[in-house]
Protein backbone atom coordinates (compact mmCIF):
# COMPACT_ATOMS: atom_id res chain seq x y z
CA UNK A 1 0.00 0.00 0.00
CA UNK A 2 1.28 3.43 -0.81
CA UNK A 3 -0.10 6.81 0.20
CA UNK A 4 0.04 9.59 -2.36
CA UNK A 5 0.70 13.16 -1.30
CA UNK A 6 -2.12 15.55 -1.99
CA UNK A 7 -1.94 17.63 -5.15
CA UNK A 8 -2.84 21.27 -4.79
CA UNK A 9 -4.47 23.35 -7.50
CA UNK A 10 -1.15 24.99 -8.20
CA UNK A 11 0.63 21.64 -8.49
CA UNK A 12 -1.91 20.30 -10.96
CA UNK A 13 -1.53 23.49 -12.97
CA UNK A 14 2.25 23.15 -12.82
CA UNK A 15 1.92 19.60 -14.11
CA UNK A 16 -0.32 20.85 -16.90
CA UNK A 17 2.27 23.46 -17.85
CA UNK A 18 4.60 20.53 -18.58
CA UNK A 19 2.20 19.43 -21.33
CA UNK A 20 2.79 22.07 -24.07
CA UNK A 21 5.27 19.94 -26.04
CA UNK A 22 2.98 16.92 -25.74
CA UNK A 23 -0.02 18.95 -26.80
CA UNK A 24 1.87 20.51 -29.72
CA UNK A 25 2.69 17.00 -30.89
CA UNK A 26 -0.90 15.89 -30.42
CA UNK A 27 -2.16 18.73 -32.62
CA UNK A 28 -0.22 17.21 -35.50
CA UNK A 29 -1.35 13.67 -34.91
CA UNK A 30 -3.73 13.15 -37.81
CA UNK A 31 -7.35 12.20 -37.75
CA UNK A 32 -8.26 8.79 -39.05
CA UNK A 33 -7.46 9.77 -42.65
CA UNK A 34 -4.76 12.38 -41.99
CA UNK A 35 -1.13 12.55 -43.09
CA UNK A 36 -1.47 9.79 -45.66
CA UNK A 37 0.75 9.80 -48.74
CA UNK A 38 -1.71 9.48 -51.63
CA UNK A 39 1.12 8.43 -53.92
CA UNK A 40 1.85 5.27 -51.93
CA UNK A 41 1.30 2.04 -53.74
CA UNK A 42 -1.88 0.65 -52.20
CA UNK A 43 -0.58 -2.88 -52.83
CA UNK A 44 2.11 -2.25 -50.19
CA UNK A 45 -0.49 -1.71 -47.48
CA UNK A 46 -1.19 -4.98 -45.65
CA UNK A 47 -4.68 -6.30 -46.11
CA UNK A 48 -4.70 -8.02 -42.72
CA UNK A 49 -3.66 -6.59 -39.33
CA UNK A 50 -2.63 -9.11 -36.69
CA UNK A 51 -2.56 -8.82 -32.89
CA UNK A 52 0.36 -6.93 -31.35
CA UNK A 53 3.00 -8.42 -29.06
CA UNK A 54 3.40 -6.80 -25.65
CA UNK A 55 6.28 -7.24 -23.24
CA UNK A 56 6.69 -5.83 -19.71
CA UNK A 57 8.07 -2.30 -19.87
CA UNK A 58 6.24 -1.38 -23.05
CA UNK A 59 4.63 2.04 -22.58
CA UNK A 60 2.46 4.66 -24.20
CA UNK A 61 1.97 8.33 -23.36
CA UNK A 62 -1.56 9.61 -23.99
CA UNK A 63 -3.13 13.01 -23.55
CA UNK A 64 -6.66 12.81 -22.14
CA UNK A 65 -9.23 15.59 -22.03
CA UNK A 66 -11.25 15.12 -18.86
CA UNK A 67 -14.85 16.12 -18.05
CA UNK A 68 -13.53 19.17 -16.17
CA UNK A 69 -11.67 20.32 -19.31
CA UNK A 70 -8.28 19.51 -17.79
CA UNK A 71 -5.75 17.89 -20.10
CA UNK A 72 -3.80 15.07 -18.45
CA UNK A 73 -0.74 13.35 -19.91
CA UNK A 74 -0.48 9.77 -18.65
CA UNK A 75 2.27 7.21 -19.18
CA UNK A 76 0.66 3.77 -19.30
CA UNK A 77 3.00 0.81 -18.77
CA UNK A 78 2.65 -2.94 -19.35
CA UNK A 79 3.48 -4.87 -16.17
CA UNK A 80 4.13 -8.64 -16.01
CA UNK A 81 0.94 -10.52 -16.83
CA UNK A 82 -1.09 -12.62 -14.39
CA UNK A 83 -1.37 -15.59 -16.72
CA UNK A 84 -4.67 -14.43 -18.20
CA UNK A 85 -4.38 -10.68 -18.50
CA UNK A 86 -1.88 -8.04 -19.38
CA UNK A 87 -1.70 -5.59 -16.46
CA UNK A 88 -1.48 -1.95 -17.52
CA UNK A 89 -0.75 0.66 -14.85
CA UNK A 90 0.02 4.36 -14.65
CA UNK A 91 3.65 5.29 -14.04
CA UNK A 92 2.56 8.22 -11.85
CA UNK A 93 0.41 7.26 -8.82
CA UNK A 94 -1.35 10.63 -9.03
CA UNK A 95 -2.55 9.77 -12.54
CA UNK A 96 -3.96 6.55 -11.09
CA UNK A 97 -5.77 8.57 -8.43
CA UNK A 98 -7.21 10.97 -10.99
CA UNK A 99 -8.50 8.07 -13.06
CA UNK A 100 -9.88 6.41 -9.94
CA UNK A 101 -12.19 9.35 -9.29
CA UNK A 102 -12.73 10.84 -12.79
CA UNK A 103 -12.77 7.52 -14.67
CA UNK A 104 -11.37 9.11 -17.81
CA UNK A 105 -9.00 6.32 -18.91
CA UNK A 106 -10.84 3.14 -19.93
CA UNK A 107 -7.62 1.36 -20.96
CA UNK A 108 -5.96 1.12 -17.54
CA UNK A 109 -6.05 -2.14 -15.61
CA UNK A 110 -6.53 -5.62 -17.02
CA UNK A 111 -6.37 -6.34 -20.76
CA UNK A 112 -7.16 -9.96 -21.64
CA UNK A 113 -4.16 -11.52 -23.35
CA UNK A 114 -5.97 -13.81 -25.80
CA UNK A 115 -7.84 -11.03 -27.62
CA UNK A 116 -6.74 -7.73 -26.01
CA UNK A 117 -10.23 -7.36 -24.58
CA UNK A 118 -10.85 -4.37 -22.30
CA UNK A 119 -12.78 -5.21 -19.15
CA UNK A 120 -16.24 -3.67 -18.81
CA UNK A 121 -18.10 -4.60 -15.59
CA UNK A 122 -15.82 -7.60 -15.18
CA UNK A 123 -16.29 -8.92 -18.73
CA UNK A 124 -13.56 -8.47 -21.42
CA UNK A 125 -14.84 -6.58 -24.45
CA UNK A 126 -13.11 -6.63 -27.88
CA UNK A 127 -12.32 -3.07 -28.94
CA UNK A 128 -10.40 -4.76 -31.74
CA UNK A 129 -10.90 -8.14 -33.35
CA UNK A 130 -7.72 -9.71 -34.69
CA UNK A 131 -6.97 -10.36 -37.44
CA UNK A 132 -8.57 -7.19 -38.83
CA UNK A 133 -9.34 -6.47 -42.47
CA UNK A 134 -11.11 -3.57 -44.11
CA UNK A 135 -14.84 -4.16 -43.71
CA UNK A 136 -14.51 -6.39 -40.62
CA UNK A 137 -17.45 -5.89 -38.26
CA UNK A 138 -18.08 -6.91 -34.63
CA UNK A 139 -19.98 -5.94 -31.47
CA UNK A 140 -18.98 -5.07 -27.91
CA UNK A 141 -19.96 -3.16 -24.77
CA UNK A 142 -17.88 -0.18 -23.63
CA UNK A 143 -18.18 3.01 -21.56
CA UNK A 144 -21.34 1.65 -19.89
CA UNK A 145 -22.97 1.37 -23.33
CA UNK A 146 -24.15 -1.97 -24.73
CA UNK A 147 -24.48 -2.91 -28.37
CA UNK A 148 -21.66 -0.99 -30.04
CA UNK A 149 -21.41 -2.04 -33.70
CA UNK A 150 -17.88 -1.47 -35.01
CA UNK A 151 -16.49 -1.60 -38.55
CA UNK A 152 -12.98 -1.26 -39.94
CA UNK A 153 -13.32 1.69 -42.33
CA UNK A 154 -9.73 1.99 -43.51
CA UNK A 155 -6.21 0.55 -43.34
CA UNK A 156 -3.69 3.15 -44.49
CA UNK A 157 -0.08 4.17 -44.28
CA UNK A 158 0.73 7.15 -42.10
CA UNK A 159 3.81 9.10 -41.04
CA UNK A 160 3.04 10.68 -37.67
CA UNK A 161 5.05 12.22 -34.81
CA UNK A 162 3.94 9.59 -32.30
CA UNK A 163 5.07 6.57 -34.30
CA UNK A 164 6.88 7.63 -37.46
CA UNK A 165 5.95 5.46 -40.44
CA UNK A 166 3.17 3.12 -39.43
CA UNK A 167 -0.15 1.62 -40.45
CA UNK A 168 -3.32 3.15 -39.01
CA UNK A 169 -6.51 1.10 -38.84
CA UNK A 170 -9.53 3.43 -38.72
CA UNK A 171 -12.65 2.14 -36.95
CA UNK A 172 -16.12 3.64 -36.64
CA UNK A 173 -18.63 2.41 -34.06
CA UNK A 174 -22.24 3.30 -33.28
CA UNK A 175 -24.56 2.22 -30.48
CA UNK A 176 -28.37 1.85 -30.42
CA UNK A 177 -28.76 4.87 -28.13
CA UNK A 178 -27.11 7.24 -30.62
CA UNK A 179 -23.58 7.12 -29.18
CA UNK A 180 -20.78 7.40 -31.75
CA UNK A 181 -17.10 6.50 -31.47
CA UNK A 182 -14.20 6.89 -33.90
CA UNK A 183 -10.93 5.28 -32.92
CA UNK A 184 -7.87 3.74 -34.49
CA UNK A 185 -5.16 1.14 -34.03
CA UNK A 186 -1.50 2.04 -34.60
CA UNK A 187 0.55 -0.99 -35.70
CA UNK A 188 3.83 0.60 -34.61
CA UNK A 189 2.52 1.45 -31.13
CA UNK A 190 0.62 -1.83 -30.91
CA UNK A 191 -2.40 -0.13 -29.36
CA UNK A 192 -4.89 2.73 -29.65
CA UNK A 193 -3.80 5.71 -31.73
CA UNK A 194 -6.73 7.95 -30.85
CA UNK A 195 -10.24 7.60 -29.50
CA UNK A 196 -13.15 10.04 -29.63
CA UNK A 197 -16.50 8.93 -28.22
CA UNK A 198 -19.65 11.07 -27.94
CA UNK A 199 -23.04 10.39 -26.40
CA UNK A 200 -26.35 10.93 -28.20
CA UNK A 201 -26.25 14.63 -27.29
CA UNK A 202 -22.74 15.11 -28.61
CA UNK A 203 -21.12 15.29 -25.18
CA UNK A 204 -17.64 13.74 -24.92
CA UNK A 205 -17.41 10.32 -23.26
CA UNK A 206 -13.71 9.74 -23.81
CA UNK A 207 -11.07 11.77 -25.65
CA UNK A 208 -7.53 10.38 -25.85
CA UNK A 209 -4.61 10.86 -28.23
CA UNK A 210 -1.33 8.96 -28.44
CA UNK A 211 1.70 11.25 -28.12
CA UNK A 212 4.57 8.74 -27.95
CA UNK A 213 5.41 5.15 -27.11
CA UNK A 214 8.41 3.01 -26.33
CA UNK A 215 9.79 0.10 -24.33
CA UNK A 216 12.17 -0.59 -21.46
CA UNK A 217 10.32 1.14 -18.63
CA UNK A 218 11.19 -0.15 -15.15
CA UNK A 219 9.76 0.69 -11.75
CA UNK A 220 6.41 0.53 -10.00
CA UNK A 221 3.14 1.21 -11.83
CA UNK A 222 -0.27 1.78 -10.30
CA UNK A 223 -3.91 1.04 -10.88
CA UNK A 224 -6.82 2.10 -8.68
CA UNK A 225 -10.15 0.38 -9.06
CA UNK A 226 -12.51 3.25 -8.30
CA UNK A 227 -16.23 3.40 -7.57
CA UNK A 228 -18.21 6.65 -7.46
CA UNK A 229 -19.68 7.50 -4.06
CA UNK A 230 -20.56 11.19 -4.24
CA UNK A 231 -20.78 13.87 -6.95
CA UNK A 232 -22.32 17.28 -6.25
CA UNK A 233 -21.67 20.93 -6.93
CA UNK A 234 -22.31 23.98 -4.76
CA UNK A 235 -22.23 27.71 -5.47
CA UNK A 236 -22.78 30.98 -3.64
CA UNK A 237 -23.17 34.67 -4.38
CA UNK A 238 -22.64 37.69 -2.12
CA UNK A 239 -26.41 37.78 -1.57
CA UNK A 240 -26.78 34.02 -1.05
CA UNK A 241 -23.96 32.47 0.98
CA UNK A 242 -23.98 28.81 1.99
CA UNK A 243 -23.63 28.29 5.73
CA UNK A 244 -23.13 24.82 7.22
CA UNK A 245 -24.80 22.94 4.38
CA UNK A 246 -24.85 19.24 5.34
CA UNK A 247 -25.00 16.12 3.18
CA UNK A 248 -24.24 12.45 3.76
CA UNK A 249 -23.25 9.38 1.78
CA UNK A 250 -22.72 5.73 2.63
CA UNK A 251 -19.72 3.69 1.55
CA UNK A 252 -20.43 -0.05 1.55
CA UNK A 253 -17.32 -1.04 -0.39
CA UNK A 254 -17.03 -2.50 -3.86
CA UNK A 255 -19.81 -5.02 -4.62
CA UNK A 256 -17.30 -7.52 -6.05
CA UNK A 257 -13.91 -6.71 -4.54
CA UNK A 258 -14.80 -5.75 -0.98
CA UNK A 259 -13.66 -2.88 1.21
CA UNK A 260 -11.93 0.12 -0.27
CA UNK A 261 -8.40 0.97 0.76
CA UNK A 262 -8.93 4.73 0.71
CA UNK A 263 -11.33 7.44 -0.40
CA UNK A 264 -10.23 9.68 -3.27
CA UNK A 265 -11.44 13.29 -3.09
CA UNK A 266 -11.46 15.50 -6.19
CA UNK A 267 -12.41 19.17 -5.98
CA UNK A 268 -13.01 21.70 -8.75
CA UNK A 269 -12.84 25.19 -7.26
CA UNK A 270 -13.59 28.65 -8.67
CA UNK A 271 -13.66 31.76 -6.49
CA UNK A 272 -13.42 35.48 -7.07
CA UNK A 273 -12.01 38.27 -4.95
CA UNK A 274 -13.34 38.36 -1.38
CA UNK A 275 -14.84 34.89 -1.82
CA UNK A 276 -14.07 31.50 -0.29
CA UNK A 277 -15.25 28.90 2.16
CA UNK A 278 -14.47 25.44 3.44
CA UNK A 279 -15.27 21.74 3.11
CA UNK A 280 -15.22 19.21 5.94
CA UNK A 281 -15.65 15.47 5.40
CA UNK A 282 -16.00 13.31 8.50
CA UNK A 283 -16.48 9.61 9.20
CA UNK A 284 -19.25 9.13 11.79
CA UNK A 285 -17.70 6.15 13.54
CA UNK A 286 -13.99 7.00 13.63
CA UNK A 287 -11.57 9.89 13.84
CA UNK A 288 -11.11 10.05 10.07
CA UNK A 289 -11.69 13.60 8.84
CA UNK A 290 -10.73 15.83 5.93
CA UNK A 291 -10.77 19.62 5.90
CA UNK A 292 -10.16 21.88 2.91
CA UNK A 293 -10.00 25.69 3.02
CA UNK A 294 -11.18 27.56 -0.08
CA UNK A 295 -9.31 30.84 -0.49
CA UNK A 296 -10.17 33.88 -2.66
CA UNK A 297 -9.25 33.85 -6.35
CA UNK A 298 -8.59 30.14 -6.39
CA UNK A 299 -9.35 28.47 -9.69
CA UNK A 300 -8.48 24.90 -10.55
CA UNK A 301 -8.48 21.36 -9.23
CA UNK A 302 -7.32 19.56 -6.11
CA UNK A 303 -7.01 15.84 -5.39
CA UNK A 304 -6.33 14.00 -2.15
CA UNK A 305 -7.06 10.68 -0.46
CA UNK A 306 -7.88 9.65 3.09
CA UNK A 307 -8.37 6.35 4.97
CA UNK A 308 -11.73 4.66 4.55
CA UNK A 309 -12.96 3.18 7.82
CA UNK A 310 -16.64 2.88 8.78
CA UNK A 311 -18.02 4.14 5.47
CA UNK A 312 -20.62 6.47 7.03
CA UNK A 313 -19.70 10.00 5.93
CA UNK A 314 -20.95 13.56 6.44
CA UNK A 315 -20.06 16.61 4.36
CA UNK A 316 -20.25 20.18 5.60
CA UNK A 317 -19.87 22.99 3.04
CA UNK A 318 -19.49 26.73 3.66
CA UNK A 319 -19.23 29.20 0.78
CA UNK A 320 -19.46 32.97 0.54
CA UNK A 321 -19.05 35.59 -2.17
CA UNK A 322 -18.84 34.38 -5.76
CA UNK A 323 -17.72 30.81 -5.20
CA UNK A 324 -18.18 27.46 -6.91
CA UNK A 325 -17.22 24.02 -5.61
CA UNK A 326 -17.66 20.63 -7.24
CA UNK A 327 -16.99 17.62 -5.02
CA UNK A 328 -16.38 14.11 -6.32
CA UNK A 329 -15.59 11.23 -3.97
CA UNK A 330 -14.72 7.69 -5.01
CA UNK A 331 -13.73 4.60 -3.11
CA UNK A 332 -10.47 3.12 -4.35
CA UNK A 333 -8.80 -0.29 -4.23
CA UNK A 334 -5.06 0.10 -4.85
CA UNK A 335 -2.89 -2.20 -7.00
CA UNK A 336 0.87 -1.72 -7.37
CA UNK A 337 2.84 -3.74 -9.90
CA UNK A 338 6.61 -3.96 -10.30
CA UNK A 339 7.99 -3.80 -13.87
Amino acid sequence: MFTCPSITVGEIHMKNRLLPMLLILSIFIPALTGCIDDDDDEDSVPSTIHAPVWEPGKFWIYVFSTPDEMDIATRMVVAPDDGTNHLVGAADPNDARLHGVLNYNPLLGRIRMEDFGVYEKGVPQPLFTFPMKKGTTWNFSFLDVDGWEAKVESIKKADIPASGKTIIVGIHAEAPGGEVMDYSFDTSAGWVHLMRARDSQGNPMVNMTLVSHGSGYSGEVYFIRGRDLYDEDYSSTPASPLVDVYDTFLDEGHPKYGDFDRLIIYLNVRTKENSGGSLTLRDHESTAAYHFVITPERNGNHIDDIPDESGNWTLVVNLDGNSYLRIRVAGGIWDTWEV
